[in-house]
């Protein structure tokens, strides 16, 4: 009886929750949130339920990246940078989760209806990747531009990124407040797709993720066979370069053919590995600093015989 009742249950939850997933896979890129939100109401367990599971996800994701840099390492990152920057990442994280609601909930009250586009992908198993396929190209085309915005228009916020000197996996935060202007390029435009399965939107959040974290890890397990295709470590690390030749370069984050398309692509050399961070910021040092960095944007004077006293790294 028990056991019948658990299984209804269940049952019930899982109509529930595949309902949200559809439901807010109209949403855009970060639907995923949206929906463990909805599915946490069922259990009553709300934002902090949702959070946990941000969190949790995050840290799983952190785990394995940081198992790949102990195994096949390039040098050694220093346990100390990558405790900083496991804090700021899920300070990050637990930001976003309370500011991406925000915004859909903004998003909602105009009321702007998804299109059906009839691509006829459909439920098959080759109709799901071939829509992940699909979505994940224009989400990384969106993407690659988002960034180029960044650096033009949003410079203060993600200087806190290009500040940090000792790049990993673990140590490679922004600022939530990207949060924003991502979803003005990126969520909004996927936003009026309707998408056939739940697992698309969910693929492009882990696939979106995975490259965001994986391409700032020193490690030896480069893929060089597919740097043609697909964003590197060592592409990824000309574009946080102090070097003049590696400014606004390579701002790919999934494929790297981007830049090449759009002229921005710098290929490096086989051994090529230059030193990252900024000549006139020294980056976030704790979470308080973190917080505030682009409201204290500024030129920092460096100092004598600081390595830091290069050409600096800003928008044009």
């Amino acid at each position: 009886m028990i056991g019948s009742r658990c299984a209804d249950q269940n049952r019930k939850l899982f109509q529930f929750c595949t309902a949200a997933l559809k439901r807010n896979a109209t949403k855009g890129l970060n639907c995923a949130i949206i929906a463990r939100r909805d599915t946490a109401r069922v259990g009553g367990l709300g934002v902090s339920w949702e959070l946990g599971s941000v969190l949790l996800e995050t840290a799983v994701l952190l785990a394995t990246l940081l198992a790949i840099e102990l195994v096949a390492p390039l040098y050694k990152v220093t346990w100390s940078s990558r405790l900083l920057g496991v804090q700021l990442t899920l300070v990050k994280a637990a930001a976003a989760v309370l500011l991406v609601p925000v915004l859909y909930k903004a998003w909602a009250i105009i009321g702007v209806q998804p299109i059906e586009l009839g691509i006829g992908f459909g439920h098959s198993f080759a109709g799901v990747v071939a829509g992940i396929a699909c979505v994940v190209l224009v989400s990384d085309f969106l993407g690659y531009w988002h960034h180029r915005f960044l650096h033009r228009f949003f410079w203060p916020v993600h200087s806190t990124h290009h500040a940090i000197r000792e790049l990993s996996a673990l140590n490679a935060y922004a600022h939530f407040g990207e949060k924003i202007t991502q979803f003005l390029i990126m969520v909004v435009p996927l936003s009026v797709i309707e998408w056939d399965s739940p697992v698309v939107p969910a693929a492009i959040v882990l696939a979106v993720t995975w490259a965001e974290y994986w391409i700032h890890s020193p490690t030896t397990a480069q893929m060089s066979g597919l740097r043609h295709v697909f964003v590197t470590p060592r592409f990824h690390r000309i574009h946080h370069s102090l070097e003049p030749q590696h400014f606004d370069k390579n701002f790919g984050i999934l494929f790297s053919f981007w830049d090449r398309l759009f002229g921005t692509a710098f290929i490096p050399a086989p051994d090529e590995w230059p030193e990252t961070g900024l000549a006139d910021r020294t980056e976030a040092g704790s979470i308080a600093e973190y917080l505030v960095y682009p409201l204290r944007f500024r030129r920092q004077p460096a100092q004598p015989g600081d390595d830091r006293n290069r050409p600096n790294l800003i928008p044009h």
